[in-house]
């Protein structure tokens, strides 16, 4: 953790200029004099450091585009999950206002159906009180013309009668008042 705090705090300075903080941060315990060291041994140790520095950034960058990538695969496969149940629950919605839709349409077909027979039966009924009253009238229209003929004809009888100028005679009237 300590190394990774190095890299960070000095990022601004390069390894070449800094070979000798380099090595107190390090913490060897050792003092280091980097003036002693030969102008082959800077260069092999400034190229070993940047080499290592270089790696160690690579190698945490790599963490961290791991991290990235994993983050965001979680990310996507819950929000790809969420998604999904909330796509699954408008849909269940759905059929549920569909069912309680078709019901109502049963309903209202049934309720249309018995209304329509219901008609079909007043309407029976009414041709059949119809035919009913049709029926009466024309017998009480015959009994009413055999009464008014009936009543002619008996006017016209005793009209006859009255006036003796039928085609039948009345009988003579014939008194008897006691004698033989």
């Amino acid at each position: 953790m300590e190394n990774i705090q190095f890299f960070f705090r000095n990022s601004s300075n390069s390894p070449s200029t800094s070979l000798g903080a380099l090595v107190s941060e390090l913490g060897t315990g050792v003092k280091f004099d980097a003036s002693q060291l030969s102008q082959a041994a800077k260069e092999w140790l400034d190229a070993r450091v940047t080499e290592q520095v270089s790696a160690r950034v690579a190698d945490l960058e790599s963490l961290v585009q791991e991290r990235v990538a994993k983050a965001r695969a979680d990310l996507e496969s819950r929000l790809r999950s969420q998604i999904e149940q909330e796509m699954m629950h408008e849909v269940e919605e759905s059929r549920k206002r569909e069912d309680e839709s078709k019901k109502r349409c049963i309903e209202l077909e049934e309720n249309l159906e018995k209304k329509m027979k219901e008609l079909e039966e007043t309407e029976k009924k009414l041709k059949q009180e119809r035919l009913l009253m049709l029926e009466t009238k024309s017998k009480l229209e015959m009994e009413r013309n055999a009464l008014i003929q009936e009543r002619e004809t008996l006017t016209k009888s005793e009209q006859q009668a009255i006036l003796n100028k039928g085609g039948t005679m009345r009988a003579p009237i014939k008194l008897k008042l006691g004698f033989k």
